[in-house]
This record gives C-alpha cells, sequence and structure tokens, in this order.
C-alpha cells in the first residue's frame, strides 16, 4: 500500500491518489475507496493501482505493476481504468469483479485489459496485448462489450465465457451474444456510449440486481424494459420547453411561481405517481409527459416532471435533460399534460435518431397538434398551452367553469 493502507471498514473518498510504489498496492490496500483518482502508481508485483478492496466512481489511470497495472482482487462499480500497463497479465484488471465500467488503452503481454476475473455491464476497447487476448483472457463476461481490441493472436478474448455480449469472433455453446460492430458515438472523441443505431440496445439479460443499479454515467440500469450490453445504458434526452397560459406573466416574460411549499411532493398524476424528497428551484408546477407512437395508440412511456418558469422540462431530479423510453428508431408523438390546461401533442411524430431531442412548444401554434384550436398566444411571438380544462378531459366547458366558479377564494392544490 504505497498510498492508502485501509483498515476493513475505512474509506477513502474524493481524494488523488498519485505517484506511489508499493510491492503490493501501488496505490491502495483494502477498504472502500470512492470518488477518486488513482494515477501514476506502481507495484513490483500486485495492483499497480489498488490491491483489494472496493472501488466505486473512480478514474483509474496509468498504473503500472506486474499483475493487475489498474487493480488486482478488487470490486469495482462504475469504474474508468485507462493506459494502465501490466507486464505479465491483466492490464487493467487482474482476478477482480467489474460492473458498469469502461476499459480502453490499457495494456498487457496477455490479458490487455482483464485477465481471470469477471466483467458485468463492461465495455472493453482499443486495449491491447503484446501475445494473446487485446481484451479479456479466462473471464467471465455478461452484458459486455469486448471489441476493437489488438493482439497477435485471440484480440478480443480468449478462454473467456460470454454471455449476452458482444464480441468477435462469435463465442460459440454461449447465450446470447452479438458478433456485430458495437456502434460507439465517436471513438476518436473518446465517448464509447452507444448510438441509436447499436445492436447493443435492449437485448442484455436482465439480472435480479439490475433492476435497482446504474450505468457508468449514472442513468438507471434497464431502460425501455431491457438492459443494454456494455457500460452505458443508451436513452434519449428530451429538451422540451412549453408555457402554461395560467401562471404566466407577460411583464415577466416568464411564468410565475408559488413557493415551493404550495405544491405537493407526490405526483398529481396516476399514470406515473412518482415523489421527490424536494420541489427543485423555479418549479411551476407538476406536468406529464407521454410519447406515442401513433394518434390513437396507446403511450408507450409515460413521466411526470417539472416544469421550470421559463418553460424548461424538469426531470424530478430537477435536470433539464428528460429520459425518454422509446425504441431507438421509432418515430413518436411527445405529449404534455397539465391538470388545468389542455394537451400540447406535437404537431408531428418526432425521428428518435438523435440521442438529445430539442422541441419547443413556444415559437409558434404550428407546433401543437391541433394549431390554434388547443395553443394560445401569450404575447407576440410566444405560445402556450391554454387554460381553463379544470375535470382534464380535453375540452374546455361550462363544467370547468363551474368547478373555478366553486374554488375561487379558497387556498391549496387546488384544479380551479
Amino acid at each position: 500500500a504505497g498510498g492508502v493502507f485501509c483498515d476493513t471498514g475505512g474509506t477513502v473518498s474524493n481524494c488523488l491518489i498519485t505517484g506511489n510504489a508499493a510491492y503490493n498496492g501501488g496505490g491502495s490496500f483494502g477498504g472502500t475507496i470512492r470518488n477518486c483518482q488513482i494515477s501514476n502508481n506502481s507495484a513490483i508485483q500486485f495492483g499497480g493501482g489498488a490491491l483489494g478492496g472496493t472501488i466505486l466512481d473512480c478514474v483509474i489511470c496509468s498504473n503500472t505493476a506486474e499483475y493487475g497495472g489498474g487493480l488486482s482482487s478488487s470490486v469495482a462499480e462504475r469504474c474508468m481504468l485507462e493506459r494502465n500497463r501490466a507486464r505479465s497479465y491483466g492490464g487493467a484488471a487482474f482476478a477482480s469483479r467489474l460492473s458498469d465500467c469502461l476499459m480502453v488503452r490499457n495494456s498487457a503481454f496477455a490479458g490487455g485489459a482483464t485477465c481471470g476475473g469477471e466483467a458485468r455491464f463492461c465495455t472493453i476497447s482499443a486495449n491491447s496485448a503484446d501475445l494473446l487476448a487485446g481484451g479479456s483472457l479466462f473471464d467471465f463476461l455478461e452484458n459486455a462489450i469486448v471489441f476493437g481490441n489488438v493482439a497477435p493472436s485471440s484480440s478480443n478474448g480468449i478462454e473467456c465465457v460470454f454471455t449476452y455480449s458482444c464480441t468477435a469472433p462469435l463465442p460459440t455453446n454461449d447465450a446470447g451474444n452479438v458478433a456485430r460492430d458495437p456502434r460507439f458515438r465517436n471513438v476518436s472523441g473518446s465517448d464509447y456510449r452507444l448510438a441509436p443505431s447499436s445492436p447493443c440496445i435492449d437485448v442484455g439479460i436482465n439480472a435480479m440486481r439490475v433492476a435497482t443499479s446504474t450505468d457508468l454515467e449514472g442513468t438507471p440500469r434497464i431502460l425501455n424494459g431491457r438492459a443494454d450490453m456494455g457500460a452505458y445504458e443508451f436513452h434519449f434526452d428530451a429538451n422540451v420547453r412549453t408555457l402554461l397560459q395560467g401562471p404566466y406573466r407577460t411583464t415577466l416574460d416568464a411564468m410565475a411561481t408559488t413557493p415551493s411549499s404550495n405544491l405537493p411532493f407526490a405526483s398529481p398524476y396516476a399514470g406515473d405517481p412518482g415523489a421527490v424528497l424536494r420541489i427543485p428551484s423555479q418549479a411551476v408546477d407538476w406536468v406529464l409527459v407521454q410519447a406515442r407512437p401513433g394518434l390513437t395508440n396507446a403511450p408507450t412511456f409515460i413521466r411526470s416532471a417539472f416544469l421550470r418558469s421559463d418553460g424548461a422540462m424538469l426531470s424530478i431530479d430537477g435536470e433539464t435533460n428528460l429520459v425518454i423510453e422509446v425504441s431507438p428508431l421509432t418515430t413518436n408523438y411527445l405529449v404534455v399534460s397539465h391538470r388545468n390546461h389542455l394537451s400540447a401533442m406535437t404537431a408531428q411524430p418526432i425521428a428518435f435518431t438523435n440521442p438529445t431531442i430539442h422541441y419547443s412548444f413556444t415559437t409558434g401554434s404550428g407546433q401543437y397538434y391541433g394549431g390554434t384550436n388547443v395553443a394560445v398566444q401569450l404575447e407576440p411571438g410566444i405560445w402556450g398551452m391554454m387554460a381553463g380544462d379544470a375535470d382534464g378531459d380535453g375540452r374546455i366547458t361550462p363544467v370547468d367553469r363551474s368547478i373555478v366558479t366553486q374554488q375561487l377564494g379558497m387556498t391549496g392544490y387546488l384544479v380551479g
């Protein structure tokens, strides 16, 4: 333990562990290492970066050892392992259990990335070996991508058990594997997330622990019903803007907000009754977002969200990138509903071919399916959702007026 020795139960977090050396465990030994950078350490024998312990959400780079340039006999989750070197076996990791990790540009005599361990939901690419197995050697791999590695013999893997993984050539007698290009978004830019056309999307196996886990970016692991292969779970981010007529104020060019204590912590929509511990800053109210493959189709995606005063849609975590779970390369209408406004639906179905979807209902009535029948001009050039549908039946009628009249002067979270 050249840098840190952790007794049982010890934790090191938010630290830079660098430039250390030891016979074993150049950077650290044992304990839990969380949110750290472990770099430029060396070990004569095992674990240039770390030996043993649990390594969480760390960057492990440019470490060296005889076995396990980055890690040896460790458990690692959501880590990036890059440019580590083993003089013998396991450039990134030796005899370790890894999940949701990215391993790129590591090298070794054999097993350029991993050797003698397990890798689940990992992406292993652009690694190299002097002799054999540029990617993995003697490993068990599940929901993994081992592709684009280099070695004189067996570039990607040898003597490995692959299940529901992407590698080439196609393994024999193993279940659920594919041998096609995984189609990373931008390898030259070190972006190993999956493109919408990737054959690795929605073809993994839904293991029990996966339902509560996250990928390398912190995205929930199972989206659209089935897990993906590799370190990243593919998803669409939707940046959507809309305005509500009721709270819109021309003097602000935005919607008025009320104290967050006036908003419930649970969504008022039965379609997705989510709940939060904190209301995001500048939230106006809850809204419900849907994706529909056709005008008469039932929604394939329903999610409660928040609307910010400037019209930006927020996830329940307060992020402007709202995760939309639909199948790639499909077309879908996006629908935004509010408890006392007419719903807004995109004028045309949107092609989900780009990982980020941008759409604004605010720029004109032509952005709405139904045009001026469902949208209202709030001020010149600014359009919003039409207020008054207090009973939520998709029409504004005397019944809605009656609800509003009955609730005048009352306080609370009321549709009127």
